[in-house]
């Protein structure tokens, strides 16, 4: 088994020290967690972003051998990343749609909405971009292989969330390996947050017109941006919608708290580990949205999602998201094709791939901690101060003398 390189063994054992590590953070610094409305979701998101990492794990092992990026030949590692990716858009889906059917008797700030949600993205995304530019800096040579103009281009492609794409800088190729490819689901999700006026004007928010209107020139402008999004990716969100739903009755809350709704979560998740990657369809989606309902409605799968770690890497988990992949790339983009690359085992591969969790989970925290943190704090005065701005009294120009 420890000569296979997509063996389960391998991701079981490298959670395992994710969660013991993260939690020996937690330990030493307790006050940094965030507490959670729902403790289950932040369990789920450290899951979700250790999983992904997992997931492009495998995928590098095999690139460095055969320099093709694409799924690896293991059901459990390609299901890794299309599952967790699924459950993430659920997550958004729910809290967000939550936030809309309390919005009769909470009113969405839409402004102060989406400057926290920028806040919350913009950060961590920018300095991805720049560690991305850094990168492709030190591996042309410090010189331009592209035309100034075409190299600004290209920046300017990738500053939105990766909405008009994400192509080469400087002729570096496929630069969008070292971020592992993951921008591709942003856009997904920005689709959902500008869609979201246009959603709550027909579940009983109070109805503003402009933000209805601006919400459909949103989603049309990101959706003609991606050259027409996947249906499927985008019906995802609505296992979020409904687990919002579910998760407003106290009946059905009490019965997904349950040990019996915990064995038939884990049923379906095992149900979606068997289907091919590669066949990723509604069956998926259906089976994981009866795992999401459950799990958001209160069900911890046995207590396991309320581990301390597995929480704390839920708090950071954008930062994984986004930076893991620049830890593979910095680690194995030097044995691509290379005669190393051919003596490397899985059981080799494995170990210097646990080892690099310890590096990430400690960037990550730092990241988290100075400057996710302090960026969402300062979404409100950043508000307030746009406020003051634009109700500022236009100043009296004084009379001339005659």
């Amino acid at each position: 088994m420890l000569s296979d390189p997509a063996s389960p063994i391998f991701a079981i054992v490298a959670i395992v020290v994710a969660f013991f590590y993260a939690a020996l953070l937690a330990r030493l610094f307790p006050a940094h967690i965030q507490a959670a409305r729902i403790s289950t979701l932040d369990g789920l998101r450290g899951f979700l972003v250790i999983s992904v990492f997992l997931h492009h794990a495998c995928i590098w092992f095999f690139y460095i051998k055969t320099s093709k990026w694409q799924l690896p030949p293991s059901y459990f590692y390609g299901n890794l990343g299309q599952i967790s990716v699924s459950l993430f858009f659920m997550i958004t889906a729910f809290l967000f749609f939550s936030k809309l059917l309390r919005a009769t008797e909470e009113p969405i700030d839409w402004g102060r909405f989406y400057i926290s949600r920028f806040m919350r993205l913009g950060p961590i995304y920018f300095l991805m971009l720049l560690t991305v530019c850094c990168i492709v800096m030190y591996k042309t040579d410090f010189l331009l292989h592209d035309a100034p103009a075409n190299i600004l281009r290209s920046l300017i492609k990738w500053i939105p969330f990766g909405i008009l794409g994400l192509p080469d800088i400087n002729g570096h190729r496929s630069t969008a390996i070292i971020v592992a490819h993951v921008i591709w689901s942003l856009p997904y999700e920005l689709i959902f947050y500008a869609a979201l006026p246009l959603i709550g004007f027909f579940v009983g928010t109070k109805r503003q017109v402009l933000p209805f209107l601006l919400s459909i020139c949103a989603c049309t402008f990101i959706v003609e941006q991606m050259h027409y999004p996947s249906l499927l990716q985008l019906s995802i969100f609505l296992g979020g919608i409904v687990a919002a739903y579910c998760a407003r009755y106290s009946g059905l809350r009490a019965f997904c708290s349950g040990r019996f709704a915990g064995c038939v979560a884990l049923l379906c998740l095992g149900l979606v580990f068997f289907m091919p990657p590669t066949d990723y369809g509604w069956k998926s989606v259906l089976l994981l949205s009866v795992v999401f309902i459950i799990i958001a409605c209160g069900n911890s799968l046995f207590g396991v999602l309320l581990h301390r770690g597995i929480r704390l890497v839920g708090d950071m988990g954008y930062s994984v998201y986004l930076l893991h992949g620049i830890i593979l790339f910095v680690t194995f983009d030097g044995y691509v094709r290379t005669g190393v690359s051919q003596a490397i085992n899985g059981l080799m591969f494995w170990a210097v791939v646990c080892a690099l969790i310890f590096p990430l989970i400690t960037i990550c925290y730092i990241t988290f901690r100075f400057i996710e943190l302090p960026a969402m704090g300062a979404s409100l005065p950043l508000h307030a101060r746009i406020l003051r701005l634009l109700r500022r009294p236009a100043s009296v120009a004084p009379a001339t003398q005659g």
